[in-house]
Formats: structure tokens, sequence, C-alpha cells
């Protein structure tokens, strides 16, 4: 069974971040002016956000997650998440937990 233009399962390409906003905007049965209103930014540049056409922020796919009532991190790409995620947080609790100075695990790991 084909699936309609338009719908939800209408992206040809699901692994750029403008893609996945787009797939949660149709799947949430919302348009592009709908989150509009609901996010405050403008339909335009709604439209190029979902175009890959500007630079996604983590404040950006944040407002529209929220307005979609959807987990952020289904939008993110590899950049976002590692951005998103708390990973300084966790390489310190390493550090500590092996008793290291910051100068110590950055010669173990070959970065100063």
């Amino acid at each position: 069974m084909s699936t309609p233009i338009g719908s939800c399962n209408d992206t040809s390409d699901f692994t750029t971040v403008g893609s996945k906003i787009k797939y949660y905007r149709l799947l949430k049965g919302k348009t592009q002016e709908a989150l509009s209103n609901l996010t405050g930014i403008d339909r335009t540049t709604i439209i190029r956000y979902e175009n890959n056409q500007l630079l996604h922020s983590l404040e950006l796919c944040n407002k529209i997650a929220e307005a979609l009532c959807i987990n952020p991190f289904p939008l993110y790409d590899d950049y976002l998440a590692f951005i998103a995620s708390d990973f300084g947080g966790k390489i310190k609790k390493f550090r500590k937990s092996k008793n290291l100075t910051q100068k110590e695990l950055g010669h173990m790991i070959g970065v100063h």
C-alpha cells in the first residue's frame, strides 16, 4: 500500500534534523503554520529548517519538541546529541574515580 504525499511516512531522508522535524510535525498532524504558532518561529523559518537550509540549534530542537509534545532526542543529529548529553560530567566522574588529575587523564588519552 502506498503512502499519500504529506503523510507522516513521507520522508526521503530521516538522517537529517530537518527531515526529523518534518516527520514528527506530520506525525502529530501539525501544519507548518500550526507549528509556527506553537513555537513563535516564523513559518518561513520552519520551512528552511525542514529543508536543512539553516543550522539547527539545541534550543530550536527543544522548542519544537516541546510544541509537539515529544522527547527532543529523536530530533538530534550526532552533534546535537553530544551537546545535549552530560559527557563532561561523566568524564569528570570517571577521572575522579581513578584519582587522576585533568592533566594526568589528558596525558593518558593523548589530549591536552
